[in-house]
């Protein structure tokens, strides 16, 4: 082989390197979760939405720490003690502590992977972000919520698939930003009929005190004014003159 060959095929690897390098850093992307937009925004494998507010119940995964883990059948019994036979969506919630230096906070990637009990060493579930991040504006993000729900189709029942005493591992791995701490929960049945009783009785409460404001302004602006009578001098009578 002539030299010349060797300096073409070195030139064609390196252009190759760099339009794959090009490649995967146009198709990296940071995707902004803005609150005031209620649609869902696919993230690699994940569908993020905002959270509207605070699950009643969370299963903690990731509490800061490189990564985290916890067997399915602590899974499987969060579920089953809320009454849940079937599961084929799994929707993680994902709280931002930031320290406020940058105008966005959230995670650059996150992994999620459950264990196949069939398979030993096979990975039922592989999700991620893939190449993109996931960003949270800092007006957005509030200590009495989670920011977003992160939520994922298994392809399969969990509640069937495993058990309470299963003992494969559900691994998450989680890279905050600069500027933030992340943690991450698994959200449970979300009970609305709580949430709508809840709704419904401060409408109603506050529907009763507004009338009744109402009510009692009209009655002191409407009620006829009693003035008091008036004093009024009176003359004492006049005596008469006796007769002799």
């Amino acid at each position: 082989m002539s030299f010349i060959h060797i300096q073409l095929l070195t030139r064609t690897f390196v252009l190759s390197v760099a339009i794959g390098l090009f490649v995967t850093v146009s198709f990296a992307d940071e995707v902004v979760l803005d609150g005031r937009r209620d649609s869902k925004v696919t993230v690699g494998d994940f569908d993020c939405s905002k959270c509207p507010r605070p699950a009643n119940r969370m299963l903690s995964l990731f509490d800061g720490h490189d990564s985290s883990s916890l067997t399915a059948g602590q899974l499987w019994r969060f579920y089953n003690s809320q009454g849940v036979n079937s599961l084929d969506r799994l929707t993680l919630c994902l709280d931002i502590e930031s320290d406020g230096r940058l105008e966005t906070a959230g995670i650059n990637s996150i992994e999620l992977k459950i264990e196949d009990p069939s398979n030993f060493g096979k990975l039922l579930t592989d999700v991620s972000l893939k190449n993109n991040s996931l960003s949270i504006p800092i007006y957005d993000i509030v200590p009495f919520r989670p920011e977003a729900n992160l939520e994922i189709e298994l392809g399969y029942d969990f509640m069937q698939r495993f058990s309470a005493e299963s003992k494969e591992k559900i691994s998450l791995n989680v890279t905050g930003d600069a500027s933030s701490n992340p943690v991450v929960s698994v959200q449970g049945v979300s009970d609305d009929r709580f949430f709508s009783s809840m709704i419904n009785t401060i409408a109603l409460s506050a529907f009763a005190v507004f009338w009744a404001f109402v009510f009692i302004a009209l009655y002191r602006y409407t009620k006829p004014q009693i003035k008091a009578p008036e004093p009024q001098n009176v003359a004492p009578p006049k005596r008469q003159a006796l007769s002799a």
